[in-house]
């Protein structure tokens, strides 16, 4: 929370931010909505407007609704301009204060993107004309190509500089293709550039192998264990019948009797989805790197490991002919490291001029607490 000098009136304040308008491009009682707010309520099918959200208009072709259905959309609105929430916990994880940047700002959304995730640039470009014409004072979003595009039929760049000569900031991430160098899409002299960071809380989960061997991946299990020990199911080809040299995980031929009731070692990430649906309990994912800044939620029991790590579990598994595991329920420790660039974000310098520096900004923390939608939830709210 901000804290404001003696003369400073926080309520004025809020009426202040109140009148700010936050386009996103995507996809306590407020005052009347400002009378420079020209848009439109054009949510289609299963959406309102409020105080709030005081706009909608959606693009895709086929598209009925601009309802987030996939939930980008709405977990980037929230770390714009989600409303202070008090005493908020992910199932007991990471209690405190949910809040975005501007709590009292009213957001309009544009959702330029289909259900898909198919977005075109005619789509973008109309929503860009009509933000600026609706009145919005920021427009920040959070969509772009995995490499830097031309300005001149970059789409993006086109919209944010018409956005920029009528005074309407544009914030664009700048990307997650990083470490790779001039890896940054956002680059435009314009764009307001930010990358991703890590923040001081981390989230961790713990393995613990039937030997009393210990380690620590990243993954965020709201489970509690109760000393419950599960088998470690087989890995690679020994699940599955002989089908070329494809592993189990990524032809689905997983034999459900043996993984069924178990906690699979699975090599590749799609095997997470190929053992639940085989009847596994939970999942072991040897990950690399790139996936360790971020913590991995899933509905199902799911723990990522490091690479040296897996192979330990792997040792572990063929030297007895009674392997077992325990999972516990995920824990938060202070990560003085941070903050820093998270290995996924974007690189500079500007491929495209590199004169102008690209990231801009990196904003404060990589893992908040955010609303999503309720079909990517654990219990479907």
């Amino acid at each position: 929370m901000h804290r404001f000098s003696n003369n400073v009136d926080y309520r004025e304040y809020l009426k202040i931010l109140s009148n700010i308008i936050v386009y996103i491009l995507e996809r306590k009682c407020l005052a009347p909505i400002t009378k420079k707010w020209r848009g439109v309520c054009d949510g289609g099918v299963n959406f309102s407007c409020n105080k709030k959200i005081i706009g909608a208009r959606f693009y895709a072709v086929g598209d009925v609704s601009a309802r987030d259905k996939f939930g980008h959309g709405t977990h980037t609105s929230s770390i714009v301009g989600g409303r202070e929430v008090n005493d908020v916990s992910f199932y007991g994880l990471a209690n405190g204060i949910a809040r975005g940047g501007i709590p009292s700002s009213r957001i309009t959304a544009y959702k330029s993107c289909n259900d898909f995730g198919t977005c075109t640039n005619d789509a973008i470009l109309a929503a860009f004309d009509d933000a600026i014409a609706d009145g919005v004072d920021v427009i920040t979003i959070s969509l772009g190509a995995h490499n830097a595009i031309d300005f001149l039929s970059d789409s993006i760049s086109i919209g944010s500089f018409h956005a920029m000569e009528n005074g309407i900031l544009t914030v664009h991430s700048v990307g997650n293709t990083g470490p790779v160098p001039s890896s940054v899409c956002s680059v435009s002299p314009w764009l307001f550039s930010v990358a991703a960071t890590t923040t001081d809380r981390k989230f961790i989960d713990k393995i613990i192998l039937g030997n009393g061997q210990t380690f620590i991946g990243k993954s965020i299990n709201t489970i509690p264990s109760n000393d419950t020990k599960f088998s470690i199911a087989v890995h690679n080809a020994q699940a599955c019948p002989i089908r070329g040299n494809a592993s189990p995980e990524k032809c689905d031929c997983m034999e459900k009797n043996m993984v069924k009731g178990k906690l699979v070692l699975s090599g590749s990430p799609s095997g997470q989805l190929f053992s639940f649906t085989s009847g596994a309990i939970g999942v072991i994912l040897n990950a690399s790197q790139y996936d360790f800044d971020a913590s991995l939620v899933t509905k199902n029991l799911t723990l990522k490991l490091e690479s040296k790590d897996f192979v330990q579990v792997q040792y572990y598994k063929n030297s007895t002919s009674y392997p077992v595991a325990e999972i516990l329920k995920s824990e938060i420790f202070h990560d003085t490291g941070a903050p820093r660039i998270a290995i996924f974000s974007s690189r500079g310098p500007n491929p495209s001029i590199q004169e102008i520096m690209k990231p801009d900004k990196r904003p404060r923390s990589r893992n908040p607490d955010c609303i999503f939608t309720f079909k990517f939830t654990l219990n479907g709210y």
